[in-house]
């Protein structure tokens, strides 16, 4: 049980937190300036919320939403036994691979987040974590409009020629940007300032470039549910006699069903929405649909889908549409990603606990008499990123709205349920109030110093091998290849080690480590691939590696060339 005065500041820590994660980029020093730096920072935040909880804390926690609760500890169990089976590398399962960063640990810090924001217990800590909501939104919109107009200043490599955000990829910015709008429309409705109101105009117009410059069908869907959401309820709330929101309500539902048949080459909206990528998600989802089936206790692990994808994907995919070289490492589906890494259990209870979080929204809204700003923005997050989920990935900075808003739900129902309060707190007692502030204030940079170590190693590898690469030190390369727990062993850097060495000469470095990265990670295809064209494999390395490949890949036709 906590304090009045520690929650609001806690409620604070936890908005800051998520808005922070979702904008924290930097240029250098390592070659990921955005997934790698997340999970970092959500690390060190989210272990830090540690300080401000005890345990009779918790247990009020268990015993305000012990559904929720057991639920998620039961999906955070599954995701480790996941880790500990599966035949991918324990430091793959944990940190995740390059360029993702969702392992184990990224979950589990979204475990801790949820669990963080269940102890609030006003409605002015709800409004911190929308207001956070708003922030990163802006800041988005507005680096947009920067860019458009001065160019960015991030030392992006950009193969999209599109606005990539904070998120470095235009997907999840168009996403992001959908999310924002939504929220900020939801605001408009709500807010008695004038001046404010202007303000949500000017950020609505620019917001809406922003998205366009995204150049992705996928944040204009996402817009088009958070907006269509917010003025359904307007709309509810403001003409209750004329029942005019089931007149817009239908209408919405048919746009939405001809855009649906656009996007999979039917219809009128077809060259406007249908993209190739459509048809790409479609192979993903079937070999990721496999890869559960094939291991329905546990999965494949946790980010180690791109192990297998080769493996179960469709003879079609491999030899027609779309080819032996197009290859994926996660399902653009967040409901089969949690399939294929975690078999069953995970897929079951992540689907719980989306689908309870759901209800208890719903039961929220049907009470609605009149525009309530916050539960609306709400609804078009949890629905926005809904929608996402099914054609997109678990991205750190979209992923940790998508977890967070789950129990931001569940609180701002219980709030509403029992008339604006809780009865958790504890009024009247300064003195045990202080004491509780008094530790917080030594436990919590504790708790993230915490965080800093367990979440430091994936960060400091990249950036010790970056730097070799950049300098181009045969001495820093290869201490940046020596296994540590500040520098965990990474199959995509061994691969891309080897060509470098081989393409500089060093024959002799490229062989050794080629040999180190088939023994790490024997599943990982580029691995064998490396080995068998390095220049000093012998015949019974290279057939080996052709072995292992084409057990790996077994429907790449290009293989059966090779001798």
């Amino acid at each position: 049980m906590l304090a009045d005065e520690l929650i609001s500041k806690f409620s604070k820590y936890i908005a800051f937190a998520i808005s922070f994660v979702t904008l924290f980029v930097i240029g250098s020093p390592v070659s990921d300036p955005v997934n790698i730096t997340k999970f970092l920072v959500l690390g060190i935040f989210a272990v830090g919320a540690l300080g401000f909880l005890s345990f009779k804390t918790l247990n009020s926690l268990w015993s305000a939403e012990r559904v929720f609760v057991t639920v998620l500890a039961v999906f955070t169990v599954s995701a480790f036994l996941s880790t500990i089976l599966s035949e991918s590398p324990i430091t793959q399962n944990l940190y995740g691979v390059t360029g993702r960063n969702t392992g184990f640990l990224t979950f589990f810090y979204f475990g801790l987040l949820s669990l963080a924001i269940l102890t609030f217990n006003k409605v002015i800590h709800l409004k911190y974590y929308v207001f956070a909501l708003i922030f990163a939104g802006v800041f988005n919109i507005f680096y947009g409009l920067w860019v458009r107009i001065f160019g960015d200043f991030m030392p992006w490599t950009n193969v999209y020629g599109a606005l990539l955000g904070t998120f470095g990829n235009p997907d999840f910015a168009g996403a992001f940007i959908g999310f924002s709008l939504g929220v900020l429309l939801s605001y408009f409705f709500g807010c008695p300032n004038l001046k404010i109101k202007a303000l949500l105009i000017v950020a609505l117009l620019v917001g809406t470039i922003s998205l366009i410059d995204t150049k992705t069908v996928q944040g204009i869907l996402v817009a088009a549910i958070t907006i269509s959401i917010t003025v359904f309820f307007k709309i509810r709330s403001s003409f209750t006699k004329f029942k005019l929101h089931i007149l817009f309500a239908i209408s919405i539902i048919a746009m939405g069903i001809v855009s649906l048949f656009g996007i999979f080459q039917r219809g009128p909206l077809e060259s406007f929405l249908y993209k190739r990528s459509v048809s790409l998600r479609g192979v993903y989802w079937d070999a990721a649909i496999n890869t559960g089936n094939n291991h329905v206790i546990s999965g494949v692990g946790l980010d180690s889908f791109g192990d297998w994808y080769r493996e179960m994907r469709s003879v079609k995919a491999a030899t027609w549409f779309p080819g032996e070289g197009v290859i994926s490492n996660v399902a653009h589906n967040i409901y089969l990603d949690m399939y294929a890494s975690g078999g069953l259990p995970l897929l079951v209870t992540y689907l719980f606990l989306n689908l309870y979080a759901g209800y208890r929204l719903i039961s929220l809204l049907r009470r609605m008499k009149e525009f309530d700003w916050i539960a609306v923005s709400l609804a078009s997050l949890f629905f926005g990123y809904e929608a996402q989920a099914l054609i997109s990935i678990n991205q750190i900075g979209i992923g940790i709205w998508g977890w967070s808003v789950l129990s931001a739900i569940l609180v701002y129902e219980r709030i509403n349920r029992l008339d604006k309060t809780i009865v958790t707190t504890m009024k009247g007692k300064s003195s045990k109030a202080s004491s509780q502030i008094s530790k917080s204030i030594v436990l919590v940079p504790l708790f993230m110093l915490i965080g800093l170590f367990i979440s430091l190693p994936p960060f400091a590898a990249d950036a010790k091998f970056t730097n070799a690469i950049n300098k181009q030190d045969l001495n820093l390369l290869e201490q940046s290849l020596n296994p540590g727990y500040f520098n965990p062993m990474n199959s995509d850097r061994l691969a891309r080690a080897v060509i470098i060495l081989g393409n500089s000469n060093l024959h002799e470095q490229a062989y050794k480590y080629a040999k180190v990265g088939v023994e790490f990670n024997p599943r990982y295809f580029d691995a064998w691939n490396v080995l068998y064209y390095a220049k000093l494999s012998t015949d019974s390395d290279r057939k080996l590696a052709l072995e292992n490949m084409k057990l790996l890949d077994p429907n790449n036709r290009k293989l059966e060339k090779l001798k």
